[in-house]
């Protein structure tokens, strides 16, 4: 409600999409720009006094929702394949035998495995053996 105050729009003002954001981040950090408009606002508001240059501050970010709040599609088709795994199994010992007997052991930790993630031609390669490993489920 505070920014909708400070842009001068009334309170059922729907705004805009949230992910307009991650768009526009997305757009600057293709050209190596990820903190302009950071670095912008923070200039200006020490500009005019808003900010103390190399004060401490509180950053509340409660209501942003962004591209992070959102499991990518190798999040998901991970954590369904370790699912099926889980319910496929009845005791710890059966999940891990049957993980190792389908190649499937990494799918029993969390976390997104060791890879060059801002590497497209490697994120391509371990989404397709994702799938692949999804198909043997």
């Amino acid at each position: 409600m505070r920014w909708k105050l400070a842009l001068s729009l009334p309170l059922d003002d729907h705004g805009f999409h949230f992910s307009s954001f991650s768009r526009f981040r997305r757009r600057l950090a293709g050209h190596g720009l990820e903190r302009y408009a950071f670095d912008e606002l923070v200039r200006l508001a020490i500009e005019a006094g808003v900010l103390i240059r190399d004060a401490e501050q509180a950053l509340d970010s409660t209501h942003i929702r962004g591209a992070a709040a959102l499991q990518d599609t190798h999040t998901l088709i991970r954590n369904g394949v370790r699912k099926l795994l889980l319910a496929m199994g009845e005791s710890s010992r059966a999940h891990r035998r049957l993980a190792k007997r389908l190649n499937l052991g990494q799918y029993l930790t969390n976390g997104k495995p060791e890879l060059d993630w801002a590497h497209s031609d490697a994120r391509k390669a371990h989404l397709q053996k994702l799938v692949a490993d999804a198909s043997v489920c």
